[in-house]
């Protein structure tokens, strides 16, 4: 009965605060409106805009374009321009349906919320859920971030589905929870493919688990049909229009390219490479001038571009805060200390979590497995803290573990 009605105070204390979180969303979008705008709408000068002119251009002309307006685009994935293409068709072409999108964006932050308490009380209990849902709201990143007319929010959600569906896959081992994990999957790579190689974790836990060979073929054999069946209709277009089988994007090799830079300083070893209106043939130009700038760096200084590689790129994917636009007075210095307190306790609530591991308490690993996925997938690139954000909500998670134990141990 204790709690049950433990329980009961928990849900009512998550409701309250959702309520409040989206409140102050839904004011802030409304208050600053496209203050939150990074680029221009008449230059086309940032990913924001550019999303917003695909959507646009994809409606009327119905073609998918990026960089240019009259140009196929496999540069990116075409998820988050057709979310907002089809608010576009409820709200108008106008101005409404950008305030509409980030209307969207602040109900799928609040439902985030229910899934960071709900993957935190399933791995660490209620005490730890409740915790991480009141620093997630005290971050202020996850305010602005609904404002912005980039991927991250509608990312974001679907990793933390994906995440929780996947931990009651495994721990089940129910076929229908594999395929809605599949449909998950197969919708978070069409809006960002860094997502592709998640099913590695997945496998991870198959061998931690002990899963029979039979039952990992079962699983894998009907994920990967899912993705084929919805990957299907980018594929069909990508190849009547370019001509070749192009899976996700030809988008890395600039990311790439500017990886090579120690500390993204182009100011004494600039590369040039050659820039066409082809977008495919940029990309190899890029890949190319990247892969020789490697290799050349790797030999002048092996130590040196080793430790870039690995801990450089590393600390600028987690030493900021993704907080482009100061809103309520919230300087980026405070959101920055705010950010360290959370960092600085989510490696040590990682710490425990792994030790935790040894002992046999083994879900706490697979959060601690989704950070190591994202700084790993991103350290051949360009890493930055907008390409952290969407796996902050397990930092919070392992952060908010870190503090209950040390008041436990404290107290």
């Amino acid at each position: 009965m204790f709690a049950k009605k433990n329980d009961k105070n928990a849900v009512i204390f998550l409701i309250l605060i959702s309520l409040i979180f989206i409140i102050i969303q839904v004011i802030t979008i409304i208050h600053y409106n496209n203050y939150f705008l990074l680029g221009s709408l008449d230059k086309m000068d940032n990913d924001d805009v550019k999303y917003v002119r695909s959507a646009k251009v994809l409606l009327e002309k119905k073609i998918f374009v990026y960089r240019y307006e009259d140009k196929p685009t496999v540069y990116i994935m075409p998820g988050y321009p057709i979310i907002i293409a089809l608010f576009m068709l409820i709200s108008g072409k106008g101005l409404s349906a950008i305030t509409t999108v980030r209307l969207f964006q602040a109900m799928l932050q609040t439902i985030s919320l229910f899934l960071i308490y709900s993957i935190g009380k399933k791995i660490f209990g209620v005490k730890v859920a409740l915790l991480a849902c009141l620093i997630d709201v005290l971050y202020i990143p996850e305010i602005e971030s609904s404002g912005l007319l980039l991927t991250e929010v509608v990312f974001k959600f679907l990793l933390l589905l994906l995440v929780y569906i996947s931990i009651l896959a495994i721990e089940k081992k129910d076929l229908k929870l594999y395929l809605v994990g599949g449909i998950i999957w197969t919708l978070a790579c069409y809006i960002r493919p860094i997502i592709f190689l998640y099913p590695i974790l997945v496998f991870i836990f198959w061998w931690i688990k002990k899963y029979k060979l039979k039952e990992m073929f079962k699983f894998a054999v009907s994920v990967i049909l899912i993705f084929i069946i919805l990957m299907s209709p980018w594929w069909i277009r990508n190849y009547a229009v370019f001509g070749e089988f192009i899976p996700l994007t030809l988008s890395s090799g600039n990311p790439f390219l500017q990886g090579t830079y120690i500390n993204y300083d182009q100011s004494n070893d600039y590369t040039y490479y050659k820039i066409y209106e082809d977008e495919i043939k940029t990309d190899k130009s890029e890949w190319e001038a990247g892969k020789r700038r490697f290799v050349e760096n790797l030999k002048k200084d092996a130590k040196g571009y080793i430790y870039w590689y690995t801990i450089g790129k590393t600390r600028f994917m987690w030493r900021y805060p993704f907080y482009f636009k100061n809103i309520a007075g919230i300087s980026f210095n405070v959101a920055d200390r705010y950010h360290d307190f959370i960092i600085y306790f989510g490696v040590y609530g990682m710490i425990l979590s792994l030790v935790s591991c040894i002992k046999g308490k083994v879900w706490g690993f697979y959060i601690a497995l989704i950070i190591i996925y994202f700084n790993l997938v991103y350290l051949p690139f360009y890493t930055f803290s907008r390409y952290s954000y969407p796996a902050m909500p397990f930092m919070i998670i392992l952060a908010s573990y870190g503090i209950v134990r040390l008041l436990d141990f404290v107290f």
